[in-house]
């Protein structure tokens, strides 16, 4: 275990959580706890925890298991009450949900809208940091497609092709699984507004006029 994991864990609760004020993006206090503790190296300077650690003392204390860790954006632990409701509403298929009826698709995307404007409303400071971390996630993602072209140069060996793919990912890791799925989400959203998935499409036109 790094000295830094030592001494955060010495830094008493109150303390540690004003000094994580404006260093992270959840507003939960256990989670917020969770990322100091779990990641000190990325909101703390070793001088500074020493400086408000308190002696370890004599009582051994307990492990605490965790089912899900890292070092993202976002770090691990469970989800805070915000991202709850906005991966609920996100992950909504409503051609799915309606695949016969094009106008109760829209009408589905335009209160899965509204429900969005109403947690805003409910969680102003979480909205503004979500946006915030899907531009960064946008361009991230952006430049790994950009960046991975240059592995095309190995496209006859799969070995160092896909060493240079993860290499290119290597950005994207830092973020929580959540960001990829809201991601996929707005474009299927995006999608479902600009098509009428109920009209089915004989592809087969398309050889015909190849044909021609």
């Amino acid at each position: 275990m790094s000295d830094l994991k030592i001494l955060v864990k010495r830094v008493p609760k109150q303390k540690l959580l004003k000094l994580m004020k404006g260093r992270g993006f959840e507003s939960d206090p256990k989670v917020i706890l969770y990322q100091a503790r779990t990641c000190p190296e990325k909101y703390f300077t070793i001088d500074e925890l020493r400086k408000y650690s308190k002696k370890k003392s004599k009582k051994k204390s307990k492990k605490r298991k965790t089912s899900r860790g890292g070092c993202g954006i976002k770090g691990g632990g469970k989800k805070s009450p915000f991202m709850k409701q906005y991966t609920k509403i996100s992950k909504i298929d409503c051609a799915k949900k309606n695949p016969k009826s094009r106008e109760k698709t829209l009408k589905c995307l335009d209160d899965k809208k509204e429900q969005f404007k109403s947690l805003e409303k409910s969680s102003p400071k979480d909205m503004k940091e979500l946006e915030k971390l899907k531009k960064e996630y946008n361009k991230s993602l952006k430049k790994m497609i950009t960046n991975s072209k240059k592995c095309m140069k190995y496209h006859g060996d799969k070995t160092k092709f896909k060493k240079c793919v993860e290499h290119e990912a290597k950005e994207l890791k830092k973020y929580d699984n959540d960001n990829s799925k809201i991601f996929v989400d707005e474009m299927r959203d995006n999608l479902q507004r600009m098509v009428d998935h109920t009209q089915k499409v004989d592809f087969g036109v398309f050889g015909d006029l190849k044909s021609k």
